[in-house]
């Protein structure tokens, strides 16, 4: 596993919903579309998943295409053959 303090700015991938983990805290998650820019043209966007505590959150304030700026600790993991990400 990897982990690495990032900061990332990109657009939401569809609206937000609020979730409860194990220990009952509500959190709020979407996918974030980054865009990496690469010398020679358009690379696919890399889709990031956001967590964040919903303490008094409300889930409206992030719609799907929204731009926004998220800042965290990015864990990269391996699921099978594809390697995903998340912020928390």
């Amino acid at each position: 596993m990897i982990k690495c303090n990032v900061t990332v700015c990109g657009a939401i991938g569809r609206d937000a919903s609020i979730r409860t983990n194990k220990a009952e805290k509500s959190f709020l998650a979407f996918p974030l579309r980054v865009q990496i820019p690469v010398p020679d043209g358009q690379a696919p966007p890399i889709v990031v998943d956001v967590s964040k505590e919903a303490a008094g959150e409300d889930a409206a304030g992030y719609r799907h295409g929204s731009r926004v700026e998220a800042s965290g600790t990015m864990y990269f993991k391996r699921s099978g053959p594809q390697l995903t990400s998340n912020i928390l």
